[in-house]
């Protein structure tokens, strides 16, 4: 055989183990995007029971709310978390006349302890859903306590879209609604079991890009001190229904993270604002603020407004978001701090599109985390 023709078969056999180590990598490429979360399941010892209370839809549109719930106690059973059977729920429910599942008041939690044995209810918020490929889903969630004056234990939420991350050749790109909604009610209820099992969750990173872009802290909170805070519905000045309930939620969540905050359920500030008969149709008031802290002894109150909460619809665009928010303090009824941010989710993105935020729900969170972080500068 010549060496030119060794040279040639050398070659090929080059070309072909190249392009075999090729298609192996693309195989093993396409397996980890079609795999499900992980199966590793954690059990809780000495498990709360606790009581899952129906889905409420923010979404504004028909969704399998009770598919989500189904699937939320399965993974919860799953990993030795005692839930209150859905026959004694149901009860509840009709037996109280309950039209909101949302959150509850003091009376409410009171009632779950003493009639249905609940230690904790678990809340949990449709804000988002959209099947048309690439799907767009987003789910809030919170756990409070049963009994005399309910205290929030937990709080997580995600967004979550098919085209996230969809990797290379978009081999990554989830299509499947169903598929889309299992991973995110997965990752919901591992955050939850994680702290039922005493794993504290860290902070999350903000980065610099969706810091607000205008603060002021009058400096009048005391590091030392922990201070009680009302979160009111922001005023919704958006196109998107239910925004300022999704505020809310933010907020909360990014208050219950730090160490000198104690958020109030958002059910007793809902049930407190209807007792009184209290409207604020242009935002909170002087004379709005004094009946609250008088009527709820609280420390601050936080309101704002929401003037952009956006979902884009199908493949390749970014969220858009923007609000104003500010705190009250009880004794001097002045601003303690206050901040405004309007943000896109490709933001500070450089390359391709590499770190955009594809949900309003994943960029308000970002965005609210910055800001509630310059309160501790």
């Amino acid at each position: 055989m010549s060496p030119r023709q060794q040279s040639m078969i050398s070659s090929t056999n080059s070309f072909t183990k190249i392009t075999l180590a090729g298609c192996c990598l693309l195989l093993c490429i396409a397996g980890c995007s079609t795999s499900g979360p992980a199966t590793t399941v954690e059990k809780v010892q000495d498990s709360p029971v606790i009581a899952v209370m129906p889905i409420d839809n923010l979404s504004g549109i028909a969704a399998p709310l009770i598919g989500i719930r189904s699937e939320i106690v399965f993974h919860l059973e799953k990993s030795a978390v005692s839930v209150v059977p859905d026959d004694q729920i149901e009860g509840f429910i009709v037996r109280h006349r309950l039209r909101y599942t949302g959150g509850m008041d003091n009376e409410t939690a009171r009632l779950l302890k003493e009639e249905i044995g609940a230690d904790a209810v678990l809340f949990t918020a449709l804000e988002y859903y959209n099947g048309q490929p690439p799907p767009k889903i987003a789910l809030s969630a919170r756990l409070v306590t049963a009994g005399d004056r309910p205290r929030i234990l937990w709080m997580d939420g995600v967004g979550a879209a098919g085209d996230d991350a969809p990797g290379f050749l978009e081999l990554s790109l989830v299509e499947d609604p169903d598929i889309l909604l299992r991973r995110a009610i997965f990752q919901l209820t591992t955050s939850l079991v994680g702290h039922l099992s005493g794993q504290h969750a860290t902070a999350a990173e903000t980065r610099r890009t969706f810091e607000p872009q205008i603060v002021f802290n009058s400096r009048l909170l005391l590091p030392n001190r922990t201070y009680s805070v009302v979160v009111l519905p922001f005023l919704n000045l958006s196109t998107r229904r239910h925004a300022g309930q999704m505020m809310t939620h933010h907020f909360t969540a990014a208050l219950k993270g730090l160490a000198n905050m104690q958020p109030v359920e958002p059910g007793q500030v809902r049930q407190t604002l209807l007792n009184f008969r209290i409207v604020m149709q242009d935002g909170l008031s002087l004379a709005d603020a004094t009946a609250l802290f008088s009527r709820m002894n609280v420390d601050l109150i936080l309101s704002g407004r929401v003037f952009d909460y956006e979902d884009y619809q199908g493949a390749g665009g970014p969220a858009k978001v923007c609000f104003s928010a500010s705190l009250i303090e009880h004794q001097t009824r002045e601003s303690a701090w206050a901040a405004s941010s309007c943000r896109d989710g490709d933001d500070g993105v450089v390359v391709f599109d590499w770190g955009t935020i594809r949900t309003a729900h994943g960029l308000a969170a970002a965005m609210v985390n910055g800001a509630v972080a310059t309160l501790e500068r």
